[in-house]
């Protein structure tokens, strides 16, 4: 069973992805690939980076 800060992340990051694709569906004459490798790298840069967080905040508690 998954933790809740862990099912926060993830549902956190994929509400974001979701908002990311409907601005790709909503204005797709506007929108190159260009802003889609940029997306998907600020996607991926953010999982890694709350992940990275998350872990640094369980540490301060348990050395608490």
């Amino acid at each position: 069973m998954t933790r809740i800060d862990e099912w926060w992340e993830d549902w956190y990051v994929d509400e974001i992805l979701s908002l990311m694709r409907e601005r790709h569906l909503r204005f797709h004459e506007y929108y190159d690939f260009m802003d889609r490798i940029m997306d998907l790298d600020f996607y991926t840069n953010f999982k890694k980076s709350t992940r990275v967080l998350a872990k640094r905040q369980q540490q301060l508690v348990t050395e608490a």
